[in-house]
């Protein structure tokens, strides 16, 4: 059997990839950096907050597997001991703060495997990087209700 973080990274680099953006678009040329630059300033914290509150959600339709991974041995964070183990069954308040956190400082990123086999995964990578690999219909449909309640894009990669 395959451990979960070799299923993980065969559907990162197999599958189809969307993701969450808080730009309806793609915008080119020179000031996509300065608008990147602003939104980094003036919207990470609510996005993440945004993406906290789609996961939690999201976690309550569907089994789920959630890990902390790749954190610098350097990196000071209250959470670090617990890399690699599933944190699904943490307290709710305490998985925002992981996710926030990993979103806010772009340290580590956050891995959740959705459903059972063959799994959707959501990469949570920081800054305004999430990503979801090989996602069914259903929760494609359920993610686009969940980012347009919070304002944001649901977009295929």
């Amino acid at each position: 059997m395959h451990s979960i973080f070799s299923v993980i990274n065969d559907l990162q680099e197999n599958s189809a990839c969307h993701y969450i953006d808080v730009l309806p678009k793609r915008i080119a040329g020179d000031d996509f950096f300065a608008l990147e630059e602003y939104l980094l300033e003036t919207c990470l914290h609510d996005f993440a907050k945004s993406i906290s509150g789609i996961v939690i959600k999201l976690i309550h339709y569907y089994p789920a597997q959630i890990y902390l991974t790749e954190l610098d041995a350097d990196v000071e964070f209250e959470y670090a001991a617990r890399v690699g183990e599933d944190l699904r069954s943490i307290p709710l308040p305490e998985l925002s703060e992981i996710i926030t956190h990993v979103i806010l400082r772009d340290i580590s990123s956050v891995q959740i495997a959705l459903g059972n086999e063959p799994y959707t995964i959501i990469s949570i990578n920081g800054h305004f990087s999430v990503d979801i690999y090989n996602a069914s219909d259903e929760c494609l449909d359920l993610l686009k209700m969940l980012t347009q309640q919070e304002g944001l894009f649901l977009k295929l990669a």
